[in-house]
Parts: structure tokens; C-alpha cells; sequence
């Protein structure tokens, strides 16, 4: 009688340790290299979603003549929230263009007072508003970031506002700023709707700075800027970018809300990272290295992260005279300001 032998056998213990360990080791080569590929496509998308923003700029002063206002803040520029906070529409860059991004069904119901040359309510003072300021709009956000969802440690902002002015707080500094925001705070079960793209504000905003002011960029408190006002040119001059909204820890500081903030300054450059404490009115981003801005032309450029930025909050406030500044940070506030006349090599900034 003959006998088969069955050659299939079961994977020892050894064997079964070494295939798992070569699997993981596998996973573990592959895993970055996902990473990478993902965040190549999230810049992408990025790019994509500032460029549509930047085009909705576009068709918006073709159709008015001037871009649309950064932000509905108080009458005068230089003039504090204080008691009028409920006066002010205190309405972002971004409601002016949802007819441009394909958001028309959403705009014509808002009920708030889009003209840059009076005061009128608040928007958070109508329950309308209200409910819609909370929609999600992909196109707002970065695919790198999960800003609609996420945490902040002092909440969202609902409103902000800064200027500056040339009457000296600190011995032997020529000029100032002044900011508000208001915000819901963290434990606040209402989402609002965000975002992480902006306007870029310039240096400082608008105001009567002898210095900073002539680093005034496209979009400000009830600006109305058209594309010849943009001297420097529109291939030079920023006009969006993005915000993480500052840092605190390693946790995200604050957040903006897309209804009610429509501007960044650029007064601290460019951040290099995490930060222990970093602000949270500054262009930053969640991509490695870099940080995408739309030009005023519609192009869309990336800058580096960390060759325009100073630590602010520990600067030495007694000298703040041109000469301290980073060359850096110089080049950044020259693509900022749209009529300064600045003419500094922008490559080593930009990616």
C-alpha cells in the first residue's frame, strides 16, 4: 500500500514572526512615502482652492470696478470697538465673494448691510445669519488642515479688527497698533463655519502710522482697492493666504470664522513651526516648510516658512527702527504692501 505525503505544512512560530516583522518593516518604508504623496495632493488642492478664491477676486472688480472691502470694521479706520461692537457689521473679504465661488444661494439669503460707506448691525445680532455663518464651505478650508473640525484654546473668532497709528506708546518707537477680536468661547456648542484663507492686511492694516502705513496692503477695514491702485505691480503684491490661526503649546490657539474675519496682517513674517506661543492673526499653515498665498495677478506662489519671521512678542520694544528687521521679513512686507515701491529679491523667501 503506498502512502501520499502531505508536503503542505503549518508556518512555525519563527516563520510566522519574521513574515509579520517584514510586513511592518514594508509598512513602515511605505507609510512616509503615502505621506508624502498625500500632502502633495493636499498642496494641490490648496493651490487650487486660493486660485479660485483669487479668480472670484477678480470677477468681483470686474464687476464693481474695485476689489471688495477686507472687512467691514468701524467708521473711522482708527477707531476701537468699544461700546459700538453691535453697530458694526464686522463682515469678512469672504461674504463678498460666495456669488463668485458658486455660493449665490447662500449669499442671497444673508441678511447684513454690505456697504462699506455706513454702519449697520452686527451680523451675529440676527438669527439668520446666525444659523447660516455656521455651513461649511470646502473651498475655505485647506485639505492639510482640519480646521471645521478641530479645537482652539480661546475659540472662534466671530470679528477683528487692528490699525495703526503714529502716537507712540513705548519710548523711542515711531508707530503702534491697536487690535480686537471677539470670540465664542471653546466651551460655545455653536460651530461657525471657518476658514483658512484671508486677505493679506499688509504690514499693519490702515491707519496713520508715518512709517507702517505705506506697507498698506489690498484689503482693509472698508477698503475699495482696483487693480491700478496696486502700484508695485500685481506679480508682486500678495492679496490671500493662509492661516492656522496661531499657537499655543503644540494646540491650536484660535480660529476664524469665514462670516466675520476677512484680513491678516503681516507683521511678524512668516513663522518657522510650531511655536510655544505664536499669534493668532498671522499667515501660517499646516504643509510642511511652506505657507501658499494667491498673488494680486491670480497666481498662487509658496513662501517659506521661517526666512521672514521675528519673534514679536519678544522683540525689543525700546528700538523697533528699520534696521532691526531680518531682510527676510523686509522682503515679506515689500510683497504685503501694495504701493511701498520695494524692490528686494524675493527668492529667498519663496519656494
Amino acid at each position: 500500500m503506498s502512502h501520499r505525503i502531505d508536503s503542505r505544512r503549518a508556518f512555525t512560530l519563527v516563520e510566522l514572526l519574521v513574515v509579520i516583522a517584514i510586513v511592518a518593516l514594508l509598512i513602515g518604508l511605505l507609510l512616509p512615502a503615502v505621506q508624502k504623496v498625500r500632502e502633495a495632493a493636499n498642496r494641490i488642492k490648496c493651490s487650487n482652492n486660493l486660485k479660485q478664491l483669487g479668480l472670484g477676486c477678480h470677477d468681483f472688480e470686474a464687476s464693481h470696478g474695485h476689489l471688495p472691502p477686507g472687512y467691514l470694521g468701524p467708521i473711522p479706520n482708527d477707531h476701537p470697538y468699544g461700546a459700538d461692537v453691535e453697530r458694526i457689521q464686522h463682515v469678512g473679504l469672504l461674504v463678498y465673494l460666495l456669488p463668485y465661488v458658486e455660493q449665490d444661494t447662500l449669499f442671497r439669503q444673508l441678511q447684513v448691510d454690505l456697504d462699506p460707506h455706513r454702519l449697520g448691525p452686527a451680523w451675529f445680532t440676527n438669527a439668520t445669519n446666525w444659523q447660516l455663518a455656521q455651513t461649511r464651505i470646502k473651498l475655505f478650508e485647506c485639505p492639510s488642515d482640519n480646521m471645521a473640525t478641530d479645537t482652539s484654546v480661546i475659540g472662534v473668532a466671530k470679528c477683528y479688527h487692528f490699525f495703526n497709528y503714529d502716537a507712540p506708546l513705548v519710548a523711542d518707537q515711531d508707530d503702534n497698533t491697536i487690535e480686537d477680536a471677539r470670540l465664542l468661547p471653546p466651551s460655545d456648542p455653536t460651530i461657525l463655519g471657518r476658514t483658512n484663507y484671508v486677505g493679506c492686511a499688509g504690514l499693519a492694516g490702515r491707519g496713520t502710522s508715518r512709517y507702517w502705513s505705506q506697507f498698506e496692503g489690498v484689503f482693509t477695514n472698508r477698503s475699495e482697492t482696483s487693480f491700478g491702485d496696486i502700484t508695485d505691480g500685481t506679480s508682486n503684491t500678495l492679496m490671500l493666504g493662509e492661516t492656522y490661526a496661531g499657537d499655543d503649546h503644540g494646540k491650536r490657539l484660535a480660529m476664524p470664522s469665514w462670516m466675520g474675519v476677512g484680513v491678516h496682517p503681516t507683521w511678524s513674517g512668516l513663522q518657522p513651526g510650531p511655536l510655544p506661543w505664536n499669534h493668532p492673526a498671522n499667515f501660517s499653515s499646516k504643509h510642511p516648510g511652506v505657507v501658499h498665498f494667491c498673488l494680486a495677478d491670480g497666481s498662487v506662489r509658496r513662501l517659506r516658512k521661517g526666512t521672514s519671521w521675528i519673534d514679536w512678542w519678544n522683540w525689543d520694544l525700546s528700538n523697533l527702527w528699520p534696521d532691526r528687521y531680518p531682510p527676510g521679513w523686509w522682503v515679506f512686507q515689500e510683497m504685503a504692501g501694495m504701493r511701498d515701491g520695494g524692490t528686494r529679491d524675493r527668492s529667498s523667501i519663496e519656494n
